[in-house]
């Protein structure tokens, strides 16, 4: 639950994992009261693995960087 007027991440409304209620309190306890999403979170940002795969690229690439004329 997001209060405040907007959210960013449009995504987590849109997927039903957010709602922005904003600053009424009467809304707040409405959306405190209501149940949680049930169905599966979906991967909206990603699957979380990004920074290990650009750590891969970057390392294959400093070592290609790196080695030596004779072991290219």
């Amino acid at each position: 639950m997001t209060v405040y007027a907007t959210t960013p991440w449009v995504e987590t409304v849109e997927h039903g994992w957010n709602s922005v209620v904003g600053t009424d309190p009467d809304a707040i306890l409405a959306a405190i009261r209501r149940p949680g999403p049930t169905g599966p979170r979906g991967d909206a940002f990603g699957d979380g693995r990004a920074s290990r795969r650009i750590v891969e690229i970057l390392s294959a690439a400093i070592d290609q960087a790196c080695a030596r004329p004779g072991d290219r």
